[in-house]
């Protein structure tokens, strides 16, 4: 075993989402479920719709699937651990009531956490490219969960810093209203506010709404943060 196999199999059972969070499982008789993707149906004006189910660490971040890549390197299908539990979100989004309130034509297909129809070439650059044309046009702020293993702060700070924007306002706690420790840390730069989101994980307004609405909340209406 090489030394990226060994540290591969000491955090396999870590929730990438959130370091420190729970990783959801599935019970034991539904370990096939969670590896063939059985599908959700749903019926919109007599139309059945069809979205996968029990999202796991290989769907939603395929690179971070450690055990699944090493059992594909020896043939077998590899159990991940789930950590991303979905199927109420999935089943609410795909109500026909949700839908028609959201103005989804009939005509589209099920909504899913992770598109198996959307055919895009992924760059090494992903998003950083946004923020360069954008540049001076509009205001823009990039806020990141600092438990997340998935899109790590640190490597969310190495990005911006390349972007060679002038600091404004040097990284400072940011706290909301009677909340004795800070609920995050920002940073200004020209045109381009940075803030983590302390104790999130990578959907850091499902776990700290308040923290991150106080946030956007504030950023949006110009109001000190």
């Amino acid at each position: 075993m090489n030394l990226y196999d060994t540290f591969a199999s000491a955090v396999e059972k870590v929730n990438v989402y959130d370091i420190f969070g729970y990783c959801y499982g599935l019970p034991k008789n539904q370990k096939e479920h969670a590896l063939h993707h059985e599908r959700g149906l749903t019926a919109v004006n007599g139309q059945i719709k069809s979205y996968k189910k029990s999202f796991t660490a290989a769907d939603y971040t395929p690179w971070a699937s450690y055990r699944q890549r090493r059992a594909a390197k020896n043939g077998g299908v590899g159990e991940v651990p789930p950590c991303v539990y979905g199927d109420p979100l999935l089943a609410w989004m795909n109500q026909a009531d949700v839908r028609k309130a959201m103005h989804i034509p009939d005509s589209y297909p099920a909504w899913d956490m992770c598109s198996e129809t959307i055919n895009y070439t992924p760059l090494q650059i992903g998003s950083q490219w946004i923020y360069e044309s954008l540049k001076g046009q509009y205001r823009m702020i990039h806020f990141s969960g600092d438990t997340d293993g998935a899109v790590p702060t640190d490597g969310t700070i190495a990005w911006i810093e390349t972007l060679n924007r002038t600091v404004k306002a040097e990284m400072r706690p940011y706290f909301v209203k009677n909340e004795p420790t800070p609920a995050g840390y920002i940073t200004e730069y020209d045109g381009l506010t940075f803030a983590t989101v302390h104790g999130a994980g990578h959907m850091a307004p499902q776990f700290k709404p308040k923290e991150t609405f106080h946030l956007i909340f504030n950023w949006i209406n110009r109001t000190p943060i």
